[in-house]
């Protein structure tokens, strides 16, 4: 079935239905959160795509099957462009946040890769076992002086008032 979807320019420039088709396919097999839609823009786009996947992927996303294929094409148009942005990082060896981060609408979104999530989730993890870990000793230590305390007290009141 022909779809005529109101798109954005930037979005809509980029877009075929084969990679739509595609996109969709991936997405029905594994779901995972999307970005919000841009909304309708003035670019008009006729895509041919199953009838049936569309009607699937919008009602996935509880919207309407324009917002979803915009939905769709931005969170695709997103991972290639941090794809190529962090490719373009490791070929320049350039850390700089700037090439790491994607313009959508007016704000800009920050890419992190896989491993860096992880490294920061280890991180995590192993500040936290510190914390808990110093809080043991910290406890153990304060238990011992307090017993400590009170067999001094105890040692003085024998002494002090012996029975004998």
């Amino acid at each position: 079935m022909t779809y005529t979807l109101r798109t954005t320019t930037a979005l809509g420039g980029q877009l075929s239905s084969g990679q739509m088709r595609s996109w969709i396919a991936e997405f029905l097999r594994r779901p995972h959160p999307l970005p919000a839609d841009p909304g309708a823009g003035e670019y008009r786009l006729s895509l041919n795509l199953s009838d049936e996947s569309v009607h699937d992927l919008a009602g996935l996303l509880r919207c309407s099957s324009s917002s979803a294929l915009r939905r769709i094409a931005l969170n695709a148009l997103q991972s290639s462009l941090a794809l190529s942005a962090t490719q373009a990082d490791y070929a320049g060896g350039s850390d700089s946040a700037s090439a790491r981060t994607n313009r959508v609408g007016e704000g800009f979104l920050p890419v992190m890769t896989e491993g860096e999530i992880l490294g920061m989730l280890v991180a995590i993890s192993l500040l936290l076992s510190l914390a808990f870990l110093l809080f043991v000793i910290y406890r153990k230590r304060k238990r011992r002086k307090t017993e400590l305390s009170h067999e001094g007290q105890i040692d003085y009141a024998i002494s002090a008032n012996p029975k004998n």
